[in-house]
């Protein structure tokens, strides 16, 4: 029974398209150190209020599981994928931790892509924190940048906060930010991001 309601589901997937189906929600979400994402809207692609029965589903363009971005040898840690919806122009966007590393080093970092209606920008990096690796006797303090989470206000102003955490000897925990506005980003990338709280 289970199989043939997931075949069913997954032909309804399928016919959808950015030309015929809607996108009233989006889930962003890790798997294997993939970020994927799924879109839910309805069929026929109408203006809303309506008055006629609409089928909703699940489904990504092209059907199946559509990855933002797969992992590499360079970030294979990628996770804690966050989302918000820009009612004002439609488009979506989704914010992620990474972790990677090489030679005993660590890199940490969030990063940030935009739906802009019909593919999603390059993953722009808001933040990043290479630790090299110790120098016995001293410790490893490597930086940990996780947990971010992203919110659009009505003036379609990005807000993206995310929890950095220093891990060893002195440990530290901040909550760190950036905000977007027409486009730009505050502080600028080139610079620290703002601290939130400590």
């Amino acid at each position: 029974m289970f199989l043939i309601i997931f075949l069913s589901l997954n032909a309804i997937a399928q016919a959808c398209t950015l030309a015929n189906c809607s996108i009233d929600a989006a889930i962003v979400y890790e798997n294997a150190g993939e970020i994927r994402y799924a879109f839910y809207g309805h069929s026929p692609k109408i203006p809303k209020p309506v008055n006629a029965p609409l089928t909703y589903s699940m489904w990504a363009p092209g059907g199946g599981t559509n990855a933002i971005l797969a992992p590499s040898s360079a970030s294979a840690g990628n996770g804690w994928p966050d989302v918000a919806f820009d009612r004002g122009s439609g488009n979506i966007s989704a914010v992620w931790m990474f972790l990677g590393g090489s030679g005993g080093s660590t890199t940490s970092g969030i990063q940030y892509s935009e739906w802009s209606g019909t593919a999603w920008s390059p993953p722009v990096t808001l933040y990043q924190i290479v630790t090299p690796p110790p120098v016995p006797p001293a410790p490893s303090t490597p930086v940990y940048n996780f947990n971010p989470v992203v919110a659009v206000d009505v003036s379609g102003t990005v807000l993206v906060a995310w929890r950095s955490f220093v891990y060893g000897p002195g440990t530290s925990n901040s909550v760190l930010g950036r905000t977007r506005v027409n486009g730009v980003w505050s502080p600028a990338l080139t610079s620290p991001p703002a601290v939130i709280a400590t």
